[in-house]
């Protein structure tokens, strides 16, 4: 590994472990207040949420209109996939919707 993904690796381990951390922290004050009786622990999937969140919000104007631009283009791609071979390919060039 170079030492540059290694840096990566290890801000990205910080990240989830203080998302980790605050969301314990919230837990054990719900708990404390009586406002909750078990605590939640978060899945993998919710952190990488939160961390995706973050990064999102970090992101300039330009770069996150980029990003959602990059997600719609991948999601009709994936809406492509069940159409059939000459409808799609017939959208593609036509540019319309039906």
């Amino acid at each position: 590994m170079s030492l540059t993904s290694k840096l990566a690796n290890s801000e990205a381990k910080t990240r989830e472990r203080e998302i980790r951390r605050a969301h314990k922290a919230k837990e054990r004050e719900a708990i404390r207040e009586g406002r909750k009786s078990q605590p939640y622990y978060l899945k993998k999937a919710e952190v990488r949420k939160e961390i995706e969140k973050e990064r999102f919000e970090g992101l300039g104007k330009r770069a996150r209109e980029k990003k959602e631009e990059r997600r719609r283009k991948r999601e009709k791609g994936r809406e492509g996939r069940g159409l059939p071979r000459v409808r799609r390919e017939r959208d593609d060039v036509d540019g319309l919707e039906r």
